[in-house]
């Protein structure tokens, strides 16, 4: 509980916040809404619409129907952000690890010694590795919000079923 003089005290700070006043500040805090890189808007071509809709109708067809077409949208778009977002992670281990020697893989995919960094230049090769590192890690994050969206579009869809 706050007392009367804590909202007097918020209530004279809040008249002081009333955004920025230069145009620079102005045009900075204008872009606050503006979402970037993974988080941004996907443009949406012939090609990704197209699959967009094979997927949705694909799991219409194999619920036998009890899915509607726009639930089944909601979910394929969610499915394809996630599968974008496995291929970038791939991408970026499958050239992380295209600077390190590949002899570590034995060929039943099992680990025989850790990666050798290559003779030629291991600080950069280390400073490589640290920088895909840390965008897999970021990775990961969006790869996890896009597994919540699916799984929300699906629970949306059993909520409206029953």
């Amino acid at each position: 509980m706050t007392s009367e003089r804590q909202r007097a005290a918020n209530r004279a700070n809040a008249q002081k916040s009333t955004g920025p006043k230069s145009r620079a500040g102005k045009r900075r805090a204008g872009q606050n809404a503006y979402q970037h890189g993974l988080t941004g808007f996907v443009e949406r071509g012939a090609g990704t619409t197209a699959e967009l809709e094979a997927l949705a109708r694909e799991i219409v067809v194999s619920t036998g129907g009890k899915i509607d077409l726009e639930h089944a949208r909601s979910i394929a778009q969610a499915q394809l952000e996630l599968l974008r977002m496995r291929s970038m992670n791939t991408g970026m281990v499958k050239q992380m690890l295209a600077g390190c020697d590949d002899s570590w893989w034995s060929s039943s995919a099992e680990l025989q010694r850790p990666p050798a960094l290559p003779e030629r230049a291991p600080d950069a090769s280390a400073e490589a590795m640290r920088l895909a590192l840390r965008g897999l890690k970021l990775l990961d994050r969006y790869e996890r919000r896009a597994l919540t969206r699916r799984d929300r579009a699906v629970r949306l869809w059993l909520t409206s079923a029953r």
